[in-house]
């Protein structure tokens, strides 16, 4: 839970002097986007609305499901000018207009939930210019975007060989995931880590074409390749580690994807005088061993700017007792869910 001084805190935080602290260290965005969903959880949505408005405006970038999770809010306030507001930013940051027509819970919350049309007095031409950007930006590192997409595809073809039988492809499965760490620790030096803010998000829900319910508009093929890497021992974690906490910061790599991959070192591959029964656990994918550790983990998520353990927890009954209202287009099964 978000307590009052916290709530307090922040809330002067965000009014006075979060446009000097905030430009450009993204665990900060963290703290603020995880208070937003405890305040959400609280059944607080004016408060989280507040902490949406820090992050729109004072960092130029914010996430798709943070803008998704804004628009949320603002139909649960019945707030009309704070919800267009997300709906545009979400427009630039590269999330289609269909999606919120079409796609998700969303088109079921903005239709039963709104007293006003969402649309209405939002120009084409506007939409369209917001989306000029996005692809602008995006158009930039198309050849990177096909470096990063044509070394996933490798990635998962020697995934789905391996996941049908190790003994066959395990070998080659490694190779393959080995080169592709190689590959990117080089693209990352240069450019950072291609993931949402670099290169945008996935429009597509899934390899088929076809909409899930239980996607997000986002790009994780970099950081997937990282967690196969860091699967099996790995002797180069050290610099790893310094590379992918820079790319916290700038908001290139997501706190909780960092505790993941985090994570997996913990658990499977620190070689020499660490091992994964005394690894440096964030518990965000596997969790430490020993529950007694547990002010040791909250410790350092909170340092990346995670919540503590418990929000895991919450945030998933919270999202559980908001999937009762399921509903069908098409035959389709769209189950609703905050991001």
């Amino acid at each position: 839970m978000v307590n009052t001084a916290e709530k307090i805190f922040f809330t002067l935080l965000l009014f006075f002097c979060c446009a000097d602290i905030h430009s450009e260290n993204y665990i900060e965005y963290a703290r603020i986007k995880y208070l937003a969903k405890e305040a959400i959880i609280d059944e607080n949505t004016h408060m989280a609305s507040i902490y949406f408005d820090s992050l729109y405006n004072n960092y130029d970038f914010m996430y798709a499901s943070d803008c998704l999770n804004a628009v949320m809010v603002a139909v649960k306030n019945n707030d009309s000018i704070t919800a267009r507001k997300f709906i545009l930013k979400g427009i630039e940051m590269g999330i289609p207009k269909k999606m919120f027509i079409e796609h998700f819970c969303y088109k079921q919350f903005l239709e039963n939930s709104l007293n006003f049309d969402f649309w209405n007095g939002i120009p084409k031409e506007c939409i369209d210019s917001l989306r000029a950007i996005y692809d602008s930006k995006i158009n930039k590192n198309k050849g990177l975007i096909f470096k990063i997409d044509s070394l996933s595809a490798l990635d998962q073809k020697y995934t789905r060989k391996v996941n049908i039988s190790k003994f066959l492809y395990r070998k080659k499965w490694r190779k393959q995931v080995i080169a592709n760490a190689k590959a990117l620790k080089e693209i990352i030096k240069v450019y950072g880590i291609p993931e949402e803010k670099l290169i945008g998000i996935v429009e597509k829900f899934n390899g088929y074409g076809k909409i899930t319910e239980n996607k997000e508009p986002t790009r994780n093929t970099s950081y997937i390749m990282l967690i196969h890497y860091f699967s099996d021992p790995i002797d180069d974690w050290e610099e790893w580690k310094e590379l992918l906490y820079k790319e916290v910061v700038k908001g290139n790599l997501q706190p909780f994807q960092f505790a993941s991959i985090c994570d997996f070192v913990a658990r499977y591959n620190i070689r020499g005088d660490r091992t994964g029964k005394d690894g440096i656990f964030y518990n965000w994918w596997h969790y430490d061993p020993n529950e007694t550790r547990i002010d040791e983990v909250n410790k350092r998520r909170a340092e990346i700017g995670l919540p503590d353990f418990n929000f895991n927890t919450k945030w998933y009954d919270f999202n559980e007792s908001f999937r009762d209202n399921d509903y069908r287009i098409n035959n389709v099964v769209f189950t609703n869910r905050w991001d």
